[in-house]
């Protein structure tokens, strides 16, 4: 095995560590994200972001998030933030069983239960989760986290795959396509263009360096091999 891949693994080894006795952070960290890090999932909008023009429509009001929603909503990630897991689960249970429309509140459900190694309770969260919000990429790519770590590669390439169906745009999938293809499958060609299409998906200003030393590494081990079958 290549000593660059070695590094690989122990990098993406040692984020998985991270993500479990790391403070819990209310922004999405890409690569970090990409490897399961238990992250609130931010989806009820802020007071600013829905202002109806007309108070008295009727349709206007209905947009509005209902403050006693929003309320449990903010205790039940206090509770995740303060590390409280079963506390946590229960409140988060209670939501997403009363508020089904917030697939957000679902998934953190699912990284909670997988949190406190309850895989099977987890994949149940997040298959109901797709069935109902089919358009949300972070429960698919949640997903193929859980089978990757099972060992089910095929799966968790599916489960990615219909994240990218449901969000071309969704970075971490493309991100995890690659891992999979790379660490996993072997399949160096394959991972160099997710890695390429995660890269080309994130914003202009945004930096990854790791990811680019990989994509440098991929050229180069791709490269080499295309030379070694020339007649």
């Amino acid at each position: 095995m290549p000593y660059s891949l070695i590094k690989r693994c122990l990098l993406l080894a040692a984020l998985l560590v991270l993500a479990g006795c790391g403070a819990v952070d209310k922004t999405i960290q890409v690569a970090a994200n990409a490897v399961d890090v238990i992250t609130p999932d931010f989806i009820l909008p802020g007071p600013d972001e829905v202002e109806p023009e007309a108070s008295d429509d009727a349709e206007a009001k209905a947009m509005k998030i209902d403050p006693r929603i929003r309320r449990q909503y903010e205790l039940a990630l206090q509770e995740m933030q303060d590390g409280d897991i079963e506390r946590a689960i229960a409140s988060f249970d209670a939501f997403v069983s009363k508020h089904p429309d917030y697939p957000g509140a679902a998934l953190n459900l699912a990284k909670l239960q997988l949190k406190n190694g309850q895989t099977d309770d987890a994949l149940l969260t997040l298959e109901k989760c797709v069935a109902e919000h089919p358009e949300y990429a972070a429960a698919y790519n949640q997903m193929g986290i859980v089978y990757r770590e099972q060992g089910k590669f095929d799966e968790a390439a599916d489960a990615y795959l219909s994240a990218i169906e449901a969000d071309s745009d969704y970075a971490l999938a493309y991100f995890n396509m690659g891992v999979l293809n790379d660490l996993y499958r072997q399949q160096p060609v394959v991972a160099l263009d997710y890695y390429r299409q995660y890269r080309s998906r994130l914003a202009p200003d945004a930096e990854d360096v790791e990811v680019d030393r990989w994509i440098g590494d991929l050229q180069r081990r791709v490269g080499t091999a295309s030379a070694e079958v020339a007649p």
